[in-house]
């Protein structure tokens, strides 16, 4: 199956974003409790845009990683691009580009903030090409369908501790995800050492990201909006 090569994909991605982060043992646990946790394993099974998103996150931090390390011109291209796809994948997958820029900014790397945001500009563009390629009012009418959900803050964020969901159907609890929301606000709280900045910036500024635009998609019964949450968890 297709979806059980992008999960493996997933896996590794992270093994190797918490390796350059942190060090073999953070990225070896991390890794286990993700590939085997039955919620993170059963969701990323499903034929869904969620998936992809969550391939290109990590795909986009690592690169972005690897960039801060070692500046080459074609990492920084290749981290736009990927990042900015996500968008085209899914409207969510905007976070992705958004989380890229805050980084970039939050090191003080202005130029490579423009470029992120440069490439995004051209995907949209892209994107509004495409619907009026095909048929721009009925382009338009989808968003402003998808667009005028109702907002349900503070019920979204509450509900991401309170139940669990995997589709639509609310399910038991699951400790692993609530233990997981724990230790994300913890981690956001520690005060790193300067050389360990990297770690701290990378966590919250995507979580923080997407959390935002969760409140506002009215996602909180559909439970494969999550799922870019997972690795962090």
């Amino acid at each position: 199956s297709p979806m059980i090569i992008v999960a493996a994909g997933n896996i590794f991605l992270l093994i190797l974003l918490v390796l350059i982060i942190r060090g073999p043992l953070e990225a070896s646990l991390a890794s286990l409790v993700y590939a085997t946790v039955p919620t993170f394993v059963l969701g990323s099974r499903l034929p869904i845009s969620e998936n992809m998103i969550t391939t290109t996150m990590l795909f986009s931090l690592v690169l972005f990683v690897a960039y801060l390390k070692k500046p080459k011109t074609w990492l920084l291209i290749l981290m736009a691009i990927v990042g900015s796809s996500s968008f085209l994948m899914k409207q969510t997958g905007i976070f992705i580009p958004i989380s890229l820029i805050c980084l970039f900014l939050g090191f003080k790397k202005i130029r490579e903030g423009a470029v992120i945001f440069s490439t995004f500009a051209v995907f949209f563009v892209g994107w509004l090409v495409y619907g009026y390629y095909y048929n721009w009012d009925i382009f338009v009418k989808m968003i402003s369908a998808q667009s005028g959900r109702e907002l349900f803050m503070p019920g979204q964020i509450i509900n991401l501790f309170q139940v669990f969901r995997i589709g639509e159907s609310a399910m038991s609890a699951d400790g692993w995800i609530i233990w997981g929301w724990i230790c994300v606000l913890i981690y956001s709280f520690i005060r790193w050492k300067d050389e360990k900045l990297l770690g701290k910036l990378v966590l919250p500024i995507t979580v923080g990201t997407y959390l935002v635009l969760f409140s506002i998609m009215s996602g909180h019964n559909k439970g494969w909006y999550r799922f870019p949450f997972y690795p962090f968890l």
